[in-house]
This record gives C-alpha cells, sequence and structure tokens, in this order.
C-alpha cells in the first residue's frame, strides 16, 4: 500500500513536470497579445489607481493585477516575468485537478485527467498568458477543494472544520475579485428560488 502511494506521487509529480516543461516553452515568445499588452502597461500605475472602484479603462476587479504588480517588481516586468506568474499558478492547477478528480472518483481516473489538464492546448495556451486566467481556476479549484471535503461530511462539528470552510469561502472570494466571472456564479446562485 505505501509503495503505490508513493509511486501515484511520483506520477502526478512527472505529471506536473510535463506541464510545467509545455508551459515554460517559449514563454519569452516576442509577442505580446493585445490583452497582455494592456495588463502589462495596466500594472505600472500605483496600487491606489489599481484599487479604484471608478477605473474607467478595466471592467475586472483588481486581484489579478494587485498580485501581479507585485510579483514583477520581484521577478521583473519582461515577457518572462509578466508570462510566469500564470505559469507557475497554471502548473499548481495539475495537481489540485489530480486531488479533486482522486476526492470524487479514484486514483487512476485522476492521474488521467491531471495528464490531460497538462497537455491540453487551451490550457498551456490560457495558463501562460500574462492574464488572470491560471490565477482564476487555481484559486477556485482550491476552494472546491476545500469545500468537497467539508460537505462529504453530514455536519459541520469541529472548529477546525469550520476554519477549514472559512478558507473555503475566503479562497472563492478572492476568485471574485481577479475576474468577473465567480460573481456571476455566485450571483446567479444567491437569486435562484
Amino acid at each position: 500500500m505505501k509503495r503505490y502511494l508513493i509511486s501515484e506521487h511520483v506520477l502526478v509529480l512527472a505529471i506536473a513536470l510535463f506541464g510545467f516543461f509545455l508551459l515554460l516553452f517559449r514563454l519569452d515568445n516576442p509577442y505580446l497579445w493585445i490583452d497582455e499588452l494592456f495588463t502589462a502597461d495596466y500594472i505600472r500605475n500605483d496600487y491606489s489607481y489599481l484599487f479604484a472602484l471608478d477605473r474607467p479603462d478595466e471592467r475586472h476587479p483588481p486581484g489579478h493585477y494587485v498580485l501581479l504588480k507585485t510579483w514583477v517588481g520581484i521577478v521583473g516586468d519582461d515577457r518572462i516575468g509578466l508570462r510566469s506568474m500564470s505559469a507557475a499558478m497554471a502548473v499548481a492547477c495539475i495537481p489540485l485537478l489530480y486531488a479533486l478528480a482522486k476526492h470524487r472518483l479514484d486514483a487512476r481516473t485522476a492521474l488521467v485527467a491531471a495528464f490531460f489538464l497538462a497537455a491540453f492546448p487551451g490550457f498551456i495556451h490560457y495558463g501562460r498568458e500574462a492574464r488572470m486566467y491560471a490565477q482564476l481556476f487555481v484559486l477556485l479549484m482550491i476552494a472546491i477543494l476545500f469545500f468537497f471535503r467539508l460537505f462529504d461530511r453530514f455536519s459541520i462539528s469541529t472548529t477546525w472544520e469550520r476554519a477549514l470552510q472559512s478558507l473555503g469561502f475566503a479562497l472563492a472570494l478572492a476568485g471574485t475579485f481577479t475576474h468577473t466571472t465567480p460573481r456571476r456564479f455566485i450571483s446567479s446562485a444567491l437569486l435562484r428560488p
């Protein structure tokens, strides 16, 4: 049993490394997409502007821009610096999808799902784009993982479980400050009879 768990984790690590190398391939592509150019220009503003609610030039919440501005302050604002945060978050999605699928299905299916995600061209494309897609994906996957683990039990009885539920909710809420999509899902769920 222990031997199987070790090999399973090694496979997940190998799939994540495979995805990592696919995401890094041509990360320094000399051409930035128009959205990436907008992001690069937008994060040159100061933090107070990014947090302003009356920004006329952007409809997305400030979460991604604030984090990316901090990130490029550390790693640099060249093409690789702009795209590397998204690539790092996309790599984190691979073991998270494995954990989600294993929790709901089985280890073999979870490994296949993680591999398909790592090799999926759309995931590779948007996972390394200097936009908020990978950040939104990783935050929502973490939130879903916490919710799955909590709601499998019949009741939340311990302080630890309540803390996990709060953390899951906080991550889902953080997702709403990254992109407009989660706000639409949350508001539509609240408006249902």
